[in-house]
């Protein structure tokens, strides 16, 4: 038969269960944080607690597990909880007294490095405090703020303030005292220093009394140490003052715009003859000056006068100019002075007048016999520069070549002379044979000329046609018999050498360059003439030998 039946009975495992916390899981010691399970049984905490919820108030990490019919469920994910300390309460330190006098301060420094809050409101680690009151300081580190400090309590005494009150002046000299009162309010002690010095315990207003003719200083200190502003008070000495003696820094006669410094030989108490009163005056015009002395008595005396004496300038010169002001280089121009004598010109001269042949402004100074000067409006001269001439010639000409207009010179615009020229051509045939000099003459806006001249060869040629080439140079010349001769740019292929009498007396080639030496001191002194072959032209060029 059939046993019975046996039943078997497979539990499930609870579900994994998730921890919520209910507000920050960092906070300050103190605090705490409420931890709840989501399962609603079966909690088993980290902690070994069984309830839904735990509250958490130290730092670590939590875990639960539920635990159903014998099964538990995996546990859970870890919830951290930070519990940050609370800051030391700090300490107050002050780096001097905390009780003293308007005007002054206390610097206060807190014992944490950082995280200071004063009362203030100051968040640095030191406060310098100039008002009464009571100070404190908490430090807040990671959002957790210490127990408020004891409070400094720091004291600021007002100071005192006096003024001079009736003031009671000596009434005879040397003899009698004065007196000098003090108005203000408090108890203290009032000090003096002057003719008379000394201190007495006084409750403001008061008198300070039996006192010299002189100057005093007068302070009050209160109870608290505080002492008030200092004032000066003099009391008049009725006994005659020493009379007074006027110095002066320079002569005191001078010209018109000069001036004198005159001093009192008393440093204060001065009442000059223009009602100045301080030591020194400067005058700048004539008249007799003095100078009277009053002590603190009121007693005065006066010195003896000081004559000053200032003189007219004289009337300023003018200048005349022996002809135009403007004028060519190599010119001159005479400029005269309205004075005959005391003159001295902006050149240093001191004749009446000078001879000017630069460009500037001139001008002249005329010195009376006081010394005195006056000045001449300016005189400009301008001299214009000579105008630099030059033109191109020809090397030498065949006598039977036509006229040949002539190169323009520079500058342009001027016109030529000399044997053979006309209308700006030059003629061979005119000339003649031999050397004729020729002239180019240029006159510039300024009507300021100059001319630049030049040496033309005429000679017979020999029949030979040749081609003009003012590039080929032969030199020096006159010659001693070496000679060079520069071609230009052509290279050079032949040379001839004629006499006067055109018989051909030597002969060289040329070597392809631009250049050739010659020797011929050989060659009887004379004219000879010297046929050079380039490239592309013959040139016929005199030259003189002379030993």
């Amino acid at each position: 038969a059939t046993s019975a039946g046996t039943t078997v009975t497979v539990n499930p495992i609870p579900a994994t269960p998730t921890i919520s916390a209910g507000g920050s899981t960092t906070f300050c010691a103190g605090g705490n944080v409420v931890l709840t399970s989501s399962s609603a049984s079966g909690n088993v905490w980290s902690t070994g607690a069984t309830t839904q919820s735990i509250t958490v108030s130290t730092s670590g990490t939590y875990t639960v597990a539920v635990t159903t019919a014998g099964c538990t469920s995996a546990t859970s994910a870890g919830t951290t909880v930070t519990v940050n300390p609370v800051p030391t309460t700090p300490t107050i330190s002050a780096g001097g007294s905390t009780t003293f006098c308007a005007g002054g301060n206390v610097v206060l420094t807190s014992s944490s490095a950082s995280g200071n809050v004063w009362s203030t409101g100051a968040t640095t680690q030191s406060i310098t405090v100039s008002t009464s009151g009571t100070y404190t300081v908490a430090v807040t580190t990671a959002g957790c703020t210490s127990a408020t400090s004891a409070g400094t309590t720091v004291t600021v005494n007002p100071v005192p303030v006096i003024a001079i009150g009736t003031v009671t002046n000596p009434t005879a000299c040397g003899t009698a005292t004065g007196s000098i009162q003090v108005t203000g309010s408090g108890a203290g002690t009032l000090s003096w220093t002057g003719t008379n010095s000394g201190s007495m315990g006084s409750t403001l207003p008061s008198s300070i009394s039996s006192l010299d003719a002189g100057s005093y200083s007068i302070t009050f200190t209160s109870a608290a140490g505080c002492s008030s502003n200092t004032l000066s008070q003099g009391l008049n000495d009725p006994t005659p003052p020493t009379t007074p003696t006027i110095s002066a820094n320079g002569a005191t006669t001078f010209c018109e715009g000069g001036s004198v410094t005159l001093t009192s030989s008393s440093a204060t108490g001065n009442t000059w003859s223009t009602n100045e009163t301080t030591q020194s005056i400067t005058v700048t015009s004539s008249g007799n000056y003095a100078v009277t002395f009053t002590n603190a008595g009121g007693c005065s005396a006066t010195s003896v006068v000081t004559i000053v004496t200032m003189n007219s300038n004289p009337a300023a010169p003018t200048i005349s100019e022996g002809g135009l002001t403007t004028f060519c280089e190599g010119g001159s121009l005479v400029l005269t002075s309205s004075s005959a004598t005391g003159n001295t010109w902006t050149t240093n001269q001191t004749t009446a007048s000078i001879t000017v042949t630069t460009s500037g402004n001139y001008g002249v100074t005329y010195t009376d016999g006081n010394g005195c000067s006056a000045v001449s409006a300016l005189t400009s001269v301008t001299v214009n520069p000579t105008p630099t001439v030059t033109f191109d010639t020809l090397a030498n000409i065949c006598i039977y070549n036509s006229a040949i207009t002539l190169i323009e010179g520079a500058p342009v615009g001027g016109d030529y002379s000399g044997n053979g020229v006309s209308g700006g051509q030059f003629d061979p045939a005119t000339a003649g044979l031999g050397i004729s000099t020729l002239t180019y003459d240029y006159t510039d806006g300024n009507g300021c000329a100059n001319s630049a001249s030049a040496n033309i060869l005429v000679d017979g040629c020999l029949g030979i046609n040749e081609t003009i080439n003012t590039a080929i140079q032969v030199f020096p010349n006159p010659s001693t018999g070496l000679l060079t001769i520069n071609a230009g740019s052509a290279p050079i292929v032949r040379l001839v050498v004629f006499d006067y009498a055109g018989r051909m007396v030597a002969e060289q080639t040329g070597n392809s360059t631009t250049s050739l030496s010659v020797d011929l001191t050989k060659m009887a002194d004379g004219m000879y003439t010297f046929e050079v072959v380039t490239s592309n032209v013959i040139q016929r060029l005199p030259v003189m030998i002379q030993h």
